[in-house]
This record gives structure tokens, sequence and C-alpha cells, in this order.
């Protein structure tokens, strides 16, 4: 071997500087950091100890080989420095021992070379028989180092490696053996082996760790964490049966997250690392962080103990304790604290408090016994358990948190603990009453106030506009409510809507419910006594349960919705004037509602104008009729009796124009105009009268004379026209 190595090293010397890819390259030795697992004598089965199966990379490339029984030409490769050493091709993984170098570009190998003749074909050749590996070495076992199936690689001392990659390894491997494997970077496995390994795993050093499990199941001893800084990575559920998980690390931080971990004891030993279990799940037969003084951040992590649990103080989110007995140890904090096995337990907690948001366990009816200790509810609202046996147990907070139930025994020395069943209050529910259209008082009674016979905390109503759970809207009063009957108002209803609603009343265990009933909430009314001036002034009357008034108006009809026609009001007041119409020639038509927020009334009142005969139009027939009659009285009469009738009549559309000008509505001033008229008309038919008998009684005076003349016959003229006269007037 001397002397191959001393021409190995002259024969590099002599190399020329192009040819890099065929040409050899000074050769490496064991102290290299790669170092590859391979067969000898044809098999991939040996001890760690065996330095012949670890090998170093001389050289890789392409060439062109040929096949053939004993010789391999490779075409422009100088060969001559790799006497004894081994060379595969690539693709197969099959390692052949170059015997003897015939020229530089041809080589002889021992045994039969059956690789096909692909042109340019990659190689490797490696150089075996070097020293085991050690804290500065990666070692490699890959496609060339198991001949055939189920070859076997046994850790007969401590082995020591830098990082240890199975990636590409065929042939089902199996790793044994009984020693420490010490670690200082990473572990790779693969499924494709299996692992009899009994001895311990360390991860050692202070740089980044990961492990990578392929979801084997291993048998060691111990599953060490041992670093003295960096950082530790878990990566693939590690099942390592009965052994311990021990993190004895002194320094830096591990997380286990997002992985299953199934050991015997999990151990976390005193140090200033911490571990983060994330949302790890940890199946264990016992837990004993008692000594740490680091930390176990447990965010979502859930730990199955089947043995006892030294919690160390810390805070976990969900501990499950499955075996028949547990001991539990530490001033501890849960998220969930369970007792979950399918069958009787007993759970030790001698001189420590456990603090739990959620205590719970399995479905069945087996006894669960605690023994002394003290619980503690966090997180507020209460525990409910049953079959349980209790005794030297202190449960708080003391008043009405901590049920055991009925079917549960107390064993003596507990205090804090009811050993019946938590319970609401019972409630019913009665009809309302002051029903308005958009609030009612509602009516409830307590006739039990269930767990603690404590008076309510709370009572309160539930609504909604169809029937059944759940309910839209609620209504609460906090206070102290005894048993009996209670009111509580309820607002914003729909008004003329069917109701559905329950009375409620709640403990310190929760809300207690009457049946379901139901009611009508009121209509809102529509405005009564609607009315318009022919000014357009609108006057109302607030309808019942309104807080409003919306008036539409429109023209042809009635408006019959809001939004039939033009709104011309919408308030609170009770009066409004319409500037924009012109009823001389048209008829208003006007509707109004009544509304309290968003709801109506459903009817409305209605009222109209315009259309007929205005009060200028009036105005103007009376003059004109003054004026007529006027003229006639003064073609009649002349004289006073013509100014009488000018008079009577110029005051008649004075007061017409009075009237015209006043907030009267049309009927009313029709109604007085026609009463000014007959009061005109019956003076100025007088006034005619007196005239016709005035005229009568000078015509009769005149055809008298002509037929007399004489004195006497003047008189006896007289006389006639005197009874003539009084004749007259007894027709009138």
């Amino acid at each position: 071997m001397f002397k191959k190595l001393i021409l190995r090293v002259i024969l590099a010397l002599v190399l020329t500087a192009g040819s890099v890819v065929c040409s050899p390259v000074n050769p490496v030795y064991a102290d290299s950091v790669d170092l590859y697992w391979i067969p000898v004598a044809g098999s991939g089965t040996g001890n760690w100890t065996d330095t012949a199966h670890w090998a170093t990379i001389y050289t890789t490339g392409t060439a062109s080989f040929v096949n053939g029984d004993a010789t391999v030409e490779g075409g422009g490769c100088d060969w001559t420095a790799y006497d004894d050493c081994l060379i595969r091709v690539a693709s197969t993984g099959t390692w052949y021992t170059i015997d003897s170098i015939t020229d530089a570009d041809t080589l002889e190998l021992t045994g039969n070379f059956a690789e096909a003749d692909t042109g340019a074909v990659a190689y490797v050749i490696a150089d075996g028989g070097h020293a085991v590996p050690t804290s500065t070495n990666n070692v490699y076992f890959n496609i060339g180092s198991f001949t055939g199936a189920g070859q076997i690689v046994t850790v007969d001392a401590v082995a020591l490696c830098l990082s240890m990659d199975w990636t590409g390894a065929t042939n089902t491997p199996t790793l044994a053996g009984s020693f420490v494997i010490s670690y200082y970077s990473s572990v790779t496995l693969i499924s494709g082996m299996s692992i009899t390994h009994t001895g311990a795993w360390s991860a050692e050093g202070s740089t980044s760790r990961t492990f990578t499990t392929a979801g084997l199941t291993f048998a060691p001893s111990l599953f060490y964490l041992s670093q003295g800084g960096g950082t530790f990575a878990l990566s693939g559920n590690l099942n390592i049966g009965a052994g311990t998980f021990w993190d004895k690390s002194y320094g830096g931080s591990g997380s286990i997250n997002g992985t299953t971990i199934t050991c015997g004891l999990f151990k976390k030993a005193a140090g200033v690392t911490a571990l983060t279990l994330g949302n790890a799940t940890i199946n264990c037969t016992s837990w004993d962080v008692s000594l740490i003084t680091g930390s176990i951040p447990a965010n979502a992590a859930t730990i199955n103990c089947s043995g006892n649990f030294s919690g160390g103080g810390l805070t976990y989110n969900i501990v499950n304790l499955t075996g028949a007995t547990s001991t539990v140890t530490g001033n501890n904090t849960f998220n969930t604290l369970g007792f979950t096995r399918a069958g009787v337990q007993t759970i030790t907690m001698t001189g420590y408090t456990q603090t739990v948001t959620n205590f719970t366990r399995d479905a069945g009816t087996s006894v669960k016994t605690i023994v002394n200790g003290s619980l503690v509810k966090a997180g507020g609202g209460y525990v409910s358990v049953d079959y349980y046996s209790i005794s030297g147990n202190t449960a708080t907070p003391v008043t009405n948190i901590w049920y055991a139930g009925t079917h549960s025994t107390d064993s003596g020395g507990n205090s804090g603990w009811n050993f019946y069943a938590p319970n609401a209050p019972t409630v019913t529910v009665q009809a309302p009453t002051s029903i308005h259209a958009e609030d009612v008082t509602g009516n409830g009674t307590i006739t039990n106030l269930g767990a603690g016979n404590i008076n309510s905390t709370d009572i309160g109503f539930d609504w909604d506009i169809d029937s059944g759970a759940p309910y839209t809207n609620s209504v609460t009063t906090a206070g102290s409510y005894p048993l009996g009957a209670f009111t509580k108002l309820i607002e914003s209803l729909p008004a003329n809507t069917t109701i559905y609603y329950r009375s409620k009343a709640q403990n310190s265990i929760g809300w207690g419910y009457s049946a379901e009933t139901s009611f009508s909430t009121a209509p809102i009314g529509a405005p009564t006594g609607l009315a318009i001036s022919d000014n357009g002034i609108l006057t109302w009357v607030m309808g019942l349960y309104a807080s409003g008034t919306t008036i539409v108006r429109g023209t042809g009809s009635y408006p019959a919705s809001l939004t039939d026609g033009t709104v011309v009001y919408t308030g609170t007041d009770l009066t409004v004037t319409d500037v924009n119409y012109n009823p001389d020639t048209t008829t208003y038509y006007y509707s109004a509602w009544g509304y309290s927020g968003v709801y109506y009334s459903t009817d409305y009142a209605t009222v109209s104008i315009g259309g007929g005969m205005t009060s200028a139009i009036i105005l103007a027939i009376l003059i004109f009729l003054g004026l007529c009659l006027t003229i006639g009285g003064y073609a009649l009469h002349r004289g006073s009796l013509a100014f009488a009738s000018m008079a009577a009549w110029g005051i008649t559309a004075g007061y017409c124009y009075i009237l015209a000008t006043s907030d009267w509505d049309t009927y009313m001033l029709l109604f007085w105009v026609c009463i000014a008229m007959i009061i005109t008309a019956g003076i100025e038919g007088a006034m005619l009268s007196r005239g016709r008998e005035k005229a009568q009684e000078v015509k009769e005076y005149h055809e008298a004379l002509e037929e007399y003349k004489p004195d006497d016959v003047i008189k006896s003229m007289d006389d006639r026209i005197e009874a003539r006269r009084k004749r007259r007037q007894g027709m009138w």
C-alpha cells in the first residue's frame, strides 16, 4: 500500500491541467468531512468500527465504458492513480474493485462488469479502508452502500458523527447495535429502513441540530438532547416505545412542534434551555420536569400521561391522566386537566394546588378518586362532574363552582365541593302587559332558583318574529332576583306584528328558559281630524301610538301608499301649509299616515280641496249681480232709493271679500255668502216694493185729476186712492 501511495502522489503531480473531468485528483483521506459506507466483499453488512466500510470519494466524472468479462476501457481518462480503489457507475450503485491498471486509458476490474454501453456515463471512484468517523465527519449511507436486502450496520461502539444521512440507500438496510450514537448536526433517516438499535441517540454540541425520523419506530433506552447551545428541531413523529425522551440540555432551545412523541418517561432535566412543545402530542408513561430551570412553552400541546405527572409548576394546555393511578406534583396550571381512563382511577395531589380552566373525565361511570390537594377554578364558569370519590380536597372558589354530581361520594375532609348536580333556574312566562305598538312589559316567574338555591343574577326575555330558537333579540337586567315574578320593558318591537318570546333567568350554572308564547303588538293609528283651508293650511290630530305624521298629495284620487304622490310633510308637528298647489283649477287629494320609527299605520286619513267655484269667482259674481241690480233699481226709482241699493250691495261685496280672505274652507264660505245675498236681496226687494207702491199712488193720482176737475171730486179721488192703498197693503 505504501508503494501505491507514493505512486499515486507522483502521478498526481505530473497530470496536466487540461483534463479536469476524467483526470484524477489528489487523494482525500479519512480526515475528510464526508465518509461513505461501502460494501466489503460484496456486502454492506458490517460493524460501525470496521474501517474497511468507510470510504472517501476521490473523484467523479463521466467516461465511455465497454462491457466485458474483466476489462473496461475508459477512453480519455487516466486511471493509473486509482489502483485498488473502487468504482461504480452512479446509476446502479454497484462497486467494482480496480484490480490493475493496464495503461492510462484501460483499467481491469475484479468481477464481471455488466454496465450498458451508453456513451458518456457518470462514475464515482472511492478509496476504502480509512478511520472510523468522528464528530467532524458527515456519514452517508446511499445507493452504493448495500448490495442485498436486509444488510445490517451494527453500532458496536460509541458512534460519533457530525451528521448522518441515509437518503438514497436501497435494499431495506437495518441499523442495529446497543451503543450511543452522538450527532452534532443532523440525522436523516428513511422510511425504507429498519431500526433495531437499542442504544441512545444524543444530540450534542452547540449549533443547529435536526432529527428527521421518517416515521420509524425506535427502541432506544434514551433519546437525549444534550446540547450546550444552539437549537434542536424534531422533524416527523418519534416513537421510542418505553425509552426515555430526556432533554438534558444546558443551553440553547429546542422544538418538537407539530410532532407526536411516544415514549416512556418524558424528562426535562435541570438547565436553562427552552423546549417548545407547540401543538405536539406526547404519549408517555410518566412526565417529570420537576428540576427544570428553563421553560416549556406548552402552546396547544396535548400530553397523555399514564403514570405520575411532575409538572414543575409550569403552565400546560391539555394534560390527560390515562393510567389507573397517578400522583400529580407541582403547583401547575392547566387549560384542561382530564381523567380520561376508561375505568377507575386514583389521583393523588397531596400538598399541591392545581389550577384548571376545564376539568373533565371520560364518558363512563367508573369512579374517579381524588385524594388530598387543592383545585382552583380559573377562567370563570363552573365545574360539573359525576361518579367521583373525593377526600381531603379543597376546591376554590368555594361558592357554587365545584359540583361533584349526585352519584359522587363525599369521603370527608373536603371543602368547596357540592355533591349534587348543577342546574340553572326554572322559569315560566306569562302574557305581556301594557301592549303598545313598539313596546310591551314582559312578565316571567322564577319557580326554582337552581344550584345553590341562591338568587338569580340576571333576568330577561328573548324575542323574535318567528317561532323557536335561536332568538334574534334579547333584553336582560342584572341584579338579585328571588323566587317570584319579574318584569322587564321590551322595546323596539315591530308594530302590528306577532311576536314570539320567552322568559329567562341566570345563576352561576347558566340560563334557565321558559316555554315560548306569543302576542301581537298594537297597530299605529292614522291621524284624525285631517282638514285643509283654501290657503293650503293642513291640520290634524296625531294618530294613536304614532310619534309623527307623513302627508302625501295626489291628483285624481287619494294616494294609497307613501310613494303614490308627492310627500308634503313628514314630522312631529300637527299643522303644515302646502304652498305648491293651485286649487282654482285642480282638485287635490291628501292622505296622511301615522308612524313611529320605521313603522307606519296601515290605514290613512284623507281630505281634498279645489276644483269648484272659488271665493274670487264668487266675489266677481256678487259684484256683477250688485251692479246689475243697482242699475235696475236706479232705472226704476232713481233718487235716494237707488243710492241705498248701491250702498247695500257695496256692503255685501265687502263682506264677501272679507270671507274670501279668511281661513274658512269653501263650504263655510259659500254658506255665509248665501246668507249675505239673502239679506241684501231682502233689503233690495223691500226697497223695490216701496218704490212700486209710491209709483202706483202717483199714477192713480194723475188718472183721477184727468177725470175730475172740481175740488170735491179731487177729495173723492183722494179717498179712493187711500182705499186702494190700504187694499194693497192688505195684499202684501
